[in-house]
């Protein structure tokens, strides 16, 4: 009877090592945050001013350089807005106000998404970071566009329209954070 347990063990444990082996697949690929960040200067000398940018991710994030080779695909995961200063007229502007708007589209120019941060004070994101929301259809367009690696380059937009305090010229350096998922193999 011991050896028919023994056996009955043994014959559990051989099903349990082969059971994980086949479940080991999962740890060839691994998730690497690829982050990106794009400074773009708004400037004008109306009431509404405006910046562009483009950016490539697999040109300008060493992140994704290093784990290029290996990324089978891209999941986008947030974006947020940043100021890194606000002037009028040269001099630092904290009381300058308005609807500053997000905007990020494809290399061929189609909307991939826009935001808009309504009558704010850009100073007031010198120090912290307003994450963007995106709605699913949003982030489906994302995901889409930046999926299946075919594509890398996009460009930003940061427009600040309605600007009240300081006087004109008006410059808001801004910085659009983005964050990508990466699978890759090992």
């Amino acid at each position: 009877m011991k050896k028919y347990l023994n056996i009955l063990l043994f014959l559990i444990i051989a099903i349990s090592f082969t059971i994980i082996n086949i479940g080991c697949d999962e740890f060839n690929n691994f998730p690497v945050n690829i982050p990106i960040s794009k400074q773009i200067d708004a400037t004008g000398s109306n009431n509404n001013i405006f910046g562009t940018g483009d950016y490539c991710i697999d040109q300008e994030s060493k992140t994704f350089q290093d784990f290029r080779e290996k990324t089978k695909s891209l999941t986008f995961i947030q974006a947020a807005y940043r100021t890194k200063s606000v002037t009028a007229n040269g001099i630092a502007a904290p009381n300058l106000n308005g609807d500053i708007v997000i905007t990020v589209r494809k290399e061929n120019t189609d909307l991939l998404f826009t935001v808009t941060i309504p009558n704010t004070n850009p100073s007031d994101y010198i120090n912290k970071a307003f994450v963007l929301s995106l709605n699913q259809n949003q982030i489906q367009l994302m995901n889409t566009y930046f999926g299946s690696l075919q594509n890398t380059c996009f460009n930003a937009t940061i427009e600040v329209k309605n600007i009240t305090g300081g006087t004109p010229t008006y410059e808001v350096k801004g910085i659009i954070d983005m964050v990508f998922e990466a699978d890759t193999e090992l």
